[in-house]
């Protein structure tokens, strides 16, 4: 699956690019992805569905609808783990612990990002010419925190950084994010929006064919990627 959006903010253009391929042997891409971009702001969600589960799928494609709806009419207050984790487990069809899924977000307004989540994988980006990193694995045995992990609201992440110029933004599942060594982080995201800014369908087939054939054989997990970069430079 991919998808590619255009925005605009404030005379600043975008282009939001989504990627997401099932792993290797398994049945079902247990990852899900939304990108939104409207006069509100540009929205980017990913969940990871925690891969032993029966209905890993549907808890991660339900956390990210819901989120949606809560964001885009209310924005991101303190209260928003409380009302996602809430109406996450009302809306499942299923037992809330076979739907266990990881979550992460970016709200970009205009002089604003607002991200975090709960989970593994990484919120990375470029703003004011300056890169940051949020990056979290699961610890040695092998657990992460997710929607229904004890202590989940300290555990949950939001962050709230103002800008003045946005060059590049990206979420990804730890499928793709372990595997791209922290050290060559900066340089993988910058030569991203050096690509986007050329030519963004070439980039997005480009991508897609990579993540389909991931050159590390032993990692067989879905993997999904986010970038949001600016395409007025």
């Amino acid at each position: 699956m991919k998808k590619l959006l255009e925005a605009n903010q404030n005379g600043t253009k975008y282009n939001i690019l989504g990627f997401s391929v099932k792993g290797q042997g398994t049945q079902v891409n247990q990852d899900s992805i939304l990108l939104e971009a409207n006069g509100n702001g540009i929205l980017c969600l990913l969940a990871d569905g925690l891969g032993s589960l029966l209905n890993a799928e549907i808890g991660s494609r339900t956390v990210c609808k819901v989120a949606r709806d809560i964001i885009l009419a209310e924005g991101v207050t303190e209260e928003f783990p409380a009302i996602l984790k809430k109406q996450w487990m009302n809306a499942l069809p299923a037992r809330p612990s076979s739907c266990d899924t990881t979550f992460r977000f970016l709200w970009v307004t205009p002089g604003k990002i607002v991200y975090g989540g709960i989970g593994d994988g990484w919120t990375v980006g470029i703003a004011d010419g300056r890169f940051f990193e949020d990056r979290s694995v699961g610890n040695f045995s092998n657990q992460t925190d997710s929607m229904l992990s004890a202590g989940y609201e300290s555990r949950f992440k939001i962050v709230r950084m103002p800008y003045e110029t946005l060059q590049i933004l990206s979420l990804a599942s730890d499928g793709f994010s372990e595997d791209i060594e922290e050290e060559q982080t900066e340089k993988f995201i910058r030569d991203c929006h050096a690509e986007i800014i050329i030519n963004p369908n070439e980039f997005l087939q480009g991508m897609e064919k990579m993540m389909k054939n991931w050159p590390v054989q032993t990692n067989q997990d879905d993997k999904s990627l986010i970038i949001l970069g600016n395409t007025n430079e």
